[in-house]
């Protein structure tokens, strides 16, 4: 299931960079060459726990899906161990966690689960891609 941020179709939507412009509405390039952008979709038991949070956290969720995550979506202090290709997302203020799974192959972030510290490693545990 493909998942929308902000009612658009194309999430991880690329800026034009100008000389002299703001560097943070710049290109995502390295050289020549256009980073990828990938894909959002949501698990079907995430898009539920989705529902279920505060407009403020799920704001705070979106951008750092737009802004960083659907860019470049590995971050290798994010890595969660034992599980291969699997990402997290935290807000430390309200310990709330994001988890996804990577696919570089379809170009596709999938989030897995969404949910306070305490629970969604163990709603992550019985979910697969």
């Amino acid at each position: 299931m493909r998942f929308e941020l902000a009612g658009k179709k194309h999430v991880g939507k690329e800026h034009v960079g100008k000389k002299g412009a703001d560097p943070k509405r710049a290109d995502h390039t390295l050289g020549e060459h256009k980073l990828p952008s990938y894909a959002l979709a949501i698990h079907p038991d995430a898009e539920r726990e989705w529902g279920k949070l505060d407009d403020a956290i799920k704001r705070r969720f979106k951008q750092k899906l737009q802004k960083e995550r659907l860019i470049r979506p590995r971050v290798a202090k994010d890595a969660l161990h034992g599980v291969p290709d699997t990402y997290k997302i935290k807000i430390v203020t309200l310990q709330y966690r994001l988890a996804y799974h990577v696919d570089d192959k379809q170009g596709l972030v999938t989030i897995l689960a969404v949910s306070t510290r305490d629970d969604v490693y163990a709603l992550l545990a019985g979910r697969s891609v």
